[in-house]
Protein backbone atom coordinates (compact mmCIF):
# COMPACT_ATOMS: atom_id res chain seq x y z
CA UNK A 1 0.00 0.00 0.00
CA UNK A 2 1.62 3.31 -1.02
CA UNK A 3 2.43 5.90 1.59
CA UNK A 4 -0.11 8.69 1.79
CA UNK A 5 0.92 12.31 1.41
CA UNK A 6 1.05 14.88 4.20
CA UNK A 7 -2.06 16.61 2.91
CA UNK A 8 -4.12 13.41 3.09
CA UNK A 9 -2.90 12.68 6.62
CA UNK A 10 -3.79 16.22 7.68
CA UNK A 11 -7.29 15.77 6.24
CA UNK A 12 -7.67 12.53 8.19
CA UNK A 13 -6.67 14.30 11.39
CA UNK A 14 -9.07 17.18 10.74
CA UNK A 15 -11.88 14.73 10.04
CA UNK A 16 -11.23 12.80 13.26
CA UNK A 17 -11.09 15.99 15.33
CA UNK A 18 -14.36 17.25 13.86
CA UNK A 19 -16.02 13.93 14.66
CA UNK A 20 -14.78 13.73 18.27
CA UNK A 21 -15.47 17.40 19.03
CA UNK A 22 -18.77 17.51 17.09
CA UNK A 23 -17.49 20.55 15.22
CA UNK A 24 -19.00 21.49 11.82
CA UNK A 25 -16.73 22.75 9.05
CA UNK A 26 -18.57 25.16 6.75
CA UNK A 27 -15.75 25.90 4.33
CA UNK A 28 -12.07 26.54 3.96
CA UNK A 29 -9.08 26.66 1.69
CA UNK A 30 -6.03 24.46 1.26
CA UNK A 31 -3.15 26.02 -0.66
CA UNK A 32 -0.43 23.40 -0.58
CA UNK A 33 1.51 24.54 -3.62
CA UNK A 34 1.50 28.34 -3.51
CA UNK A 35 4.68 30.35 -3.17
CA UNK A 36 5.57 33.68 -1.63
CA UNK A 37 8.73 35.49 -2.73
CA UNK A 38 9.84 32.31 -4.47
CA UNK A 39 9.48 30.17 -1.33
CA UNK A 40 6.78 27.58 -0.74
CA UNK A 41 4.25 28.53 1.92
CA UNK A 42 3.59 26.24 4.88
CA UNK A 43 1.11 23.48 3.92
CA UNK A 44 -1.51 24.63 6.41
CA UNK A 45 -5.26 24.44 5.68
CA UNK A 46 -7.50 27.37 6.57
CA UNK A 47 -10.78 26.11 8.03
CA UNK A 48 -14.05 27.99 8.30
CA UNK A 49 -16.14 26.85 11.27
CA UNK A 50 -19.32 27.83 13.08
CA UNK A 51 -20.38 27.55 16.70
CA UNK A 52 -23.51 28.25 18.75
CA UNK A 53 -23.67 30.63 21.70
CA UNK A 54 -26.60 29.36 23.73
CA UNK A 55 -26.61 32.32 26.13
CA UNK A 56 -24.76 35.62 25.64
CA UNK A 57 -24.18 35.74 29.41
CA UNK A 58 -21.67 32.92 28.90
CA UNK A 59 -19.45 34.89 26.51
CA UNK A 60 -16.01 34.95 28.15
CA UNK A 61 -13.18 37.02 26.72
CA UNK A 62 -9.46 36.28 27.01
CA UNK A 63 -8.54 39.38 29.04
CA UNK A 64 -8.04 39.44 32.82
CA UNK A 65 -10.80 41.41 34.55
CA UNK A 66 -9.69 42.58 37.99
CA UNK A 67 -6.76 42.56 40.39
CA UNK A 68 -6.84 39.79 42.96
CA UNK A 69 -8.32 37.18 40.65
CA UNK A 70 -6.48 33.85 40.60
CA UNK A 71 -4.68 32.69 37.45
CA UNK A 72 -4.79 29.03 36.43
CA UNK A 73 -3.36 26.95 33.63
CA UNK A 74 -5.32 23.92 32.50
CA UNK A 75 -3.24 21.12 31.00
CA UNK A 76 0.36 19.94 31.11
CA UNK A 77 3.31 21.68 29.47
CA UNK A 78 5.79 19.35 27.78
CA UNK A 79 9.07 20.09 25.96
CA UNK A 80 7.40 20.17 22.52
CA UNK A 81 8.99 22.76 20.24
CA UNK A 82 8.78 21.25 16.74
CA UNK A 83 6.93 23.65 14.46
CA UNK A 84 6.77 26.27 17.20
CA UNK A 85 7.29 30.03 17.09
CA UNK A 86 10.33 29.58 19.35
CA UNK A 87 11.91 27.06 16.98
CA UNK A 88 11.31 29.33 13.99
CA UNK A 89 12.80 32.34 15.79
CA UNK A 90 15.89 30.59 17.17
CA UNK A 91 16.66 28.27 14.24
CA UNK A 92 15.16 30.10 11.28
CA UNK A 93 13.07 27.13 10.17
CA UNK A 94 10.44 24.72 11.41
CA UNK A 95 10.77 20.95 11.35
CA UNK A 96 10.12 17.80 13.33
CA UNK A 97 7.01 16.15 14.71
CA UNK A 98 4.21 18.47 15.81
CA UNK A 99 3.03 18.37 19.45
CA UNK A 100 0.84 15.40 20.27
CA UNK A 101 -2.86 15.79 20.90
CA UNK A 102 -5.27 13.41 22.60
CA UNK A 103 -8.70 14.36 21.29
CA UNK A 104 -10.50 12.71 24.21
CA UNK A 105 -8.46 14.84 26.64
CA UNK A 106 -9.15 17.92 24.54
CA UNK A 107 -12.88 17.20 24.63
CA UNK A 108 -13.00 16.56 28.38
CA UNK A 109 -11.10 19.77 29.17
CA UNK A 110 -13.27 21.84 26.86
CA UNK A 111 -16.42 20.43 28.45
CA UNK A 112 -15.14 21.01 32.00
CA UNK A 113 -14.12 24.60 31.22
CA UNK A 114 -17.38 25.38 29.44
CA UNK A 115 -19.35 23.97 32.38
CA UNK A 116 -17.35 26.17 34.79
CA UNK A 117 -18.03 29.19 32.57
CA UNK A 118 -21.77 28.47 32.52
CA UNK A 119 -21.75 28.23 36.32
CA UNK A 120 -20.16 31.68 36.55
CA UNK A 121 -16.81 30.58 37.99
CA UNK A 122 -14.57 31.94 35.20
CA UNK A 123 -13.62 35.59 34.67
CA UNK A 124 -11.50 35.08 31.54
CA UNK A 125 -10.35 32.18 29.38
CA UNK A 126 -7.67 32.00 26.70
CA UNK A 127 -6.35 29.06 24.71
CA UNK A 128 -2.61 28.37 24.70
CA UNK A 129 -1.49 28.23 21.07
CA UNK A 130 1.20 30.10 19.09
CA UNK A 131 4.05 31.11 21.35
CA UNK A 132 2.97 28.91 24.23
CA UNK A 133 2.06 29.77 27.80
CA UNK A 134 4.20 32.90 28.00
CA UNK A 135 2.44 34.50 25.04
CA UNK A 136 -1.02 33.41 26.26
CA UNK A 137 -0.46 35.08 29.65
CA UNK A 138 0.95 38.20 27.98
CA UNK A 139 -2.10 38.43 25.71
CA UNK A 140 -4.34 38.08 28.77
CA UNK A 141 -2.99 41.29 30.33
CA UNK A 142 -3.18 43.38 27.15
CA UNK A 143 -5.88 46.06 26.73
CA UNK A 144 -6.66 45.84 30.46
CA UNK A 145 -5.69 49.37 31.48
CA UNK A 146 -3.39 48.92 34.50
CA UNK A 147 -3.72 45.20 35.15
CA UNK A 148 -0.75 42.82 35.24
CA UNK A 149 -0.02 39.40 36.63
CA UNK A 150 2.41 37.63 38.94
CA UNK A 151 2.89 34.01 37.89
CA UNK A 152 5.13 31.13 38.94
CA UNK A 153 5.84 28.29 36.53
CA UNK A 154 7.77 25.04 36.81
CA UNK A 155 10.66 23.89 34.66
CA UNK A 156 13.10 25.66 32.38
CA UNK A 157 12.41 29.06 30.87
CA UNK A 158 12.05 27.54 27.38
CA UNK A 159 8.91 25.69 28.51
CA UNK A 160 7.14 29.06 28.55
CA UNK A 161 7.17 28.82 24.75
CA UNK A 162 6.33 25.14 24.29
CA UNK A 163 3.19 24.69 22.20
CA UNK A 164 1.77 21.61 23.93
CA UNK A 165 -1.88 21.06 23.09
CA UNK A 166 -5.13 21.17 25.12
CA UNK A 167 -4.10 24.01 27.44
CA UNK A 168 -5.95 27.10 28.64
CA UNK A 169 -5.18 30.14 30.79
CA UNK A 170 -8.09 31.28 32.94
CA UNK A 171 -8.73 33.73 35.75
CA UNK A 172 -11.13 33.08 38.64
CA UNK A 173 -12.47 35.17 41.51
CA UNK A 174 -11.10 34.06 44.88
CA UNK A 175 -14.58 33.28 46.18
CA UNK A 176 -14.99 30.76 43.36
CA UNK A 177 -11.63 29.03 43.89
CA UNK A 178 -12.91 25.86 45.57
CA UNK A 179 -15.86 25.45 43.21
CA UNK A 180 -13.71 26.03 40.13
CA UNK A 181 -11.01 23.58 41.22
CA UNK A 182 -13.69 20.95 41.89
CA UNK A 183 -15.19 21.51 38.44
CA UNK A 184 -11.92 21.59 36.47
CA UNK A 185 -9.65 18.84 37.80
CA UNK A 186 -6.73 19.61 35.46
CA UNK A 187 -6.45 23.26 36.54
CA UNK A 188 -3.28 24.35 38.36
CA UNK A 189 -3.10 27.64 40.27
CA UNK A 190 -0.04 29.54 39.02
CA UNK A 191 -0.54 33.14 40.12
CA UNK A 192 -2.69 36.20 40.55
CA UNK A 193 -3.87 39.21 38.58
CA UNK A 194 -2.20 42.40 39.86
CA UNK A 195 -2.91 46.12 39.63
CA UNK A 196 0.64 47.30 38.87
CA UNK A 197 0.56 47.03 35.08
CA UNK A 198 3.48 44.57 35.07
CA UNK A 199 3.79 40.98 33.89
CA UNK A 200 6.11 39.09 36.24
CA UNK A 201 6.84 35.42 35.57
CA UNK A 202 9.27 33.48 37.74
CA UNK A 203 10.20 29.82 38.14
CA UNK A 204 9.73 27.67 41.23
CA UNK A 205 13.19 28.72 42.49
CA UNK A 206 12.26 32.41 42.41
CA UNK A 207 14.34 33.17 39.32
CA UNK A 208 12.78 35.99 37.29
CA UNK A 209 12.01 34.89 33.73
CA UNK A 210 9.91 37.79 32.46
CA UNK A 211 9.38 41.23 33.97
CA UNK A 212 7.82 43.73 31.58
CA UNK A 213 5.27 46.49 31.50
CA UNK A 214 1.88 45.52 30.12
CA UNK A 215 1.93 48.58 27.85
CA UNK A 216 5.34 47.59 26.49
CA UNK A 217 4.04 44.10 25.63
CA UNK A 218 0.95 45.59 24.02
CA UNK A 219 3.02 47.96 21.86
CA UNK A 220 5.19 45.06 20.66
CA UNK A 221 2.10 42.96 19.93
CA UNK A 222 0.22 45.66 18.02
CA UNK A 223 3.34 46.76 16.17
CA UNK A 224 4.39 43.31 14.96
CA UNK A 225 2.80 43.49 11.48
CA UNK A 226 3.96 47.07 10.68
CA UNK A 227 7.44 46.10 11.86
CA UNK A 228 7.46 43.02 9.61
CA UNK A 229 6.29 45.01 6.60
CA UNK A 230 9.00 47.62 7.14
CA UNK A 231 11.67 44.89 7.41
CA UNK A 232 10.54 43.43 4.06
CA UNK A 233 10.57 46.81 2.30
Amino acid sequence: KPLRGGGEKAADGISEACSVLSTPVIGGNVSLYNESNGTAIYPTPVIGMVGLIEDTAHITTQYFKQAGDLVYVIGETKPEFAGSELQKMTEGRIYGKAPQIDLDVELSRQKALLDAIKKGFVQSAHDVSEGGLGVAIAESVMTTENLGASVTVEGEAALLFSESQSRFVVSVKKEHQAAFEAAVKDAVHIGEVTADGMLAIQNQDGQQLIHAQTKELERAWKGAIPCLLKSKA
